[in-house]
């Protein structure tokens, strides 16, 4: 395909680039993002273009310049509509997705730039082994994510377990078992919002059993990652009573419903559901709780009010800790990081209140993981799941 040539030294250019100054830097400069986005553009709009007068330029050239026969063979060179139509939805999913990530603070607005380029430009056929119909680039953002949730998941682990050893074992635990008391109530809300889910997606089967045939990705494991990302901008959600108690109600409802209607199938498929769900939840809520604990202690670093900047991101414990001055939290809240103003207006706020030094997170380079990912993705033409599932 010619889009391979067109778009791959672009993209893997711009790749290489911008995970070197994000790794030095610590940023993401605009320029190779325009510079991504406009080429891609353009080459798109060139071909679309060019495929609606390919047929009358075509005649043209065969008939009048080379003088074939009118019955003559004359191959015209042209990209499919529906090749257009996939490209242009892909990456508007892929716009919605990115948008998403950081508004929930997964992404800088720098990464979830940099996804959007990496979706315009990634050829489709990169997707061929693990092929999501209307949103490809799916199988990049899984290749992206879980190269980090495993290398931090290890990292937490070692981390927790030194801990144990090096410090009072019982405060740790006590600790952990504090937050989880702390927000029961969230976590219950949590489960009933999952087991819904569940439910829902498994009706959804009977109907789109080919699509999570095409996807690649067995179902309960497709609920599960699901989970895995929307369960943070879920928690957050279910600290609203009113979102809290209509889930609790919806769960009602359907449950009632459906145990007047189909109580044998249901009683089975709860019988599963729940059982997956609360060792998910077990599994991924201890987890994220040593990893809480991990960038708590590891991923934070304190500097002094005169050295912050705009590239710093305050951490969450010091916003946290800022609920009664609205205007100062929701002016950190807003945005991953702080505007030239921002910064001003919270540098004075920081000197009127006696405040020398603020925690911020040590600088991440995700690029570089987002590159990684793009690597995986070009070497298996498909997800790092759909390539594990093929192995066992």
């Amino acid at each position: 395909m010619i889009f391979n040539y067109l778009f791959l030294p672009v993209l893997i250019f711009i790749a290489g680039i911008t995970a070197y100054q994000d790794l030095k830097y610590g940023k993401i400069k605009n320029k190779w993002i325009v510079l991504g986005l406009t080429y891609g553009v353009v080459v798109i709009l060139i071909f679309f273009a060019w495929d609606l007068v390919a047929d009358p330029i075509s005649k043209f050239y065969y008939l009048k310049i080379k003088g074939l026969a009118t019955d003559a063979p004359m191959p015209v060179f042209k990209v499919s509509l529906s090749y257009f139509k996939i490209i242009a939805t892909n990456f508007l999913i892929s716009v919605i997705v990115g948008f998403f990530m950081w508004r929930t603070r997964a992404w800088s607005a720098g990464d979830a730039k940099l996804f959007f380029v990496f979706a315009l430009l990634l050829p489709l056929e990169y997707y061929s082994k693990s092929y999501l119909p209307f949103f490809p680039s799916f199988a990049l953002l899984i290749n992206i994510f879980i190269p980090i949730f495993i290398f931090f998941s290890i990292r937490a682990a070692i981390f927790f377990i030194r801990s144990l050893f090096r410090n009072n074992k019982k405060k740790i635990i006590y600790e952990i078992g504090e937050k989880i008391k702390n927000d029961w109530l969230n976590i219950v809300g949590l489960f009933i919002v999952f087991v819904l889910m569940f439910l829902f997606v498994r009706l959804l089967q009977q109907r789109l059993g080919d699509f999570f045939y095409i996807l690649k990705i067995p179902v309960p494991f497709f609920v599960l990652i699901l989970m895995f990302f929307v369960s943070r901008p879920l928690i957050k959600l279910l600290k609203n009573k009113y979102f809290l108690f209509s889930m609790i109600a919806a769960f009602l409802i359907i449950l009632i419903y459906s145990l007047s209607f189909y109580p044998d199938y249901l009683l089975a498929l709860l019988k599963q559901i729940l059982f997956i769900v609360i060792i998910f939840m077990i599994l991924i809520g201890l987890l994220r709780k040593v990893l809480d604990l991990y960038i708590q202690e590891s991923g934070v670093k304190v500097v002094g009010l005169e050295e912050l900047q705009t590239n710093h991101q305050v951490s969450q414990g010091f916003i946290q800790n800022l609920k009664d001055n609205r205007e100062i939290s929701s002016l950190l809240k807003r945005t991953d990081r702080l505007t030239p103003e921002g910064l001003v207006v919270f540098k004075q706020w920081c000197v009127k209140n006696g405040i020398r030094e603020v925690r911020v997170y040590k600088s991440f380079p995700f690029a570089v993981w987002m590159v990684l990912g793009l690597l995986i993705t070009l070497i298996l033409k498909g997800s790092l799941i759909s390539f594990a599932l093929k192995l066992f």
